[in-house]
């Protein structure tokens, strides 16, 4: 496992191209953004946007340089990180915002507050966050995404936190399960402008010593 920098334009890209690739058609991506059409367009955009929010508020990591495997962590409390750089996040989603429909904005904006009420009911205090996982579809079940997660565990279990993740496809839930995560509530995005709603997974991981 590498860590992601930012000054790294080429391992930035990679990771962008390789979590591009992942999320394409993702329940979550679908929710904002219903148009089969645009689905390479929504999931490249959030794919630099949830990069950028790691980058700059948490940390980034890849399994190699080839970038077969990408993970996204952020403190428990990352809004109060954002709160004391709100220059840095407008700037992150004015980017993000231009490169949608205002309907895809308004879904995603309306989408993302029951994602945030749901974790912050899940779990309290501080821990850590698995913003985003992802292993390109051409790696997938090899074992990147267990690599990147039980290396990140040992830090996690070294400082005492626990951590948290939530999924909005249901084939998830058996991995995050299985990578030692514990499922905590099952909920659904209702519709909203055009879509289908959504099914959504809240798991937790206590710390192990």
């Amino acid at each position: 496992m590498i860590e992601i920098r930012k000054d790294d334009a080429t391992l930035v890209d990679a990771a962008v191209s390789s979590l591009t690739r992942t999320f394409v058609g993702y329940p979550m991506l679908r929710y904002f953004e219903p148009d089969p059409c645009k689905a390479v367009k929504i999931s490249k955009a959030w794919s630099e946007y949830v990069l950028k929010q790691g980058l700059s508020f948490g940390q980034c990591f890849a399994t190699s340089p080839a970038c077969e495997g990408v993970s996204v962590w952020l403190p428990g409390d990352y809004g109060s990180s954002i709160r004391g750089h709100l220059w840095k996040q407008l700037s992150i989603d004015i980017a993000y915002i231009l490169s949608l429909r205002p309907s895809t904005t308004l879904r995603s904006i309306y989408g993302d507050a029951f994602l945030h009420k749901w974790h912050q009911e899940t779990i309290a205090g501080d821990h850590r966050v698995l913003y985003v996982i992802g292993v390109a579809p051409e790696f997938r079940k090899s074992g990147f995404a267990a690599a990147l997660v039980r290396d990140f565990f040992k830090l996690t279990d070294h400082e005492g936190l626990p951590c948290y993740v939530d999924t909005l496809a249901v084939d998830n839930v058996a991995i995050y399960q299985h990578l030692g995560f514990t499922l905590r509530a099952e909920r659904r995005l209702p519709r909203y402008l055009g879509n289908e709603g959504c099914g959504f997974w809240c798991f937790t991981r206590d710390v192990l010593h």
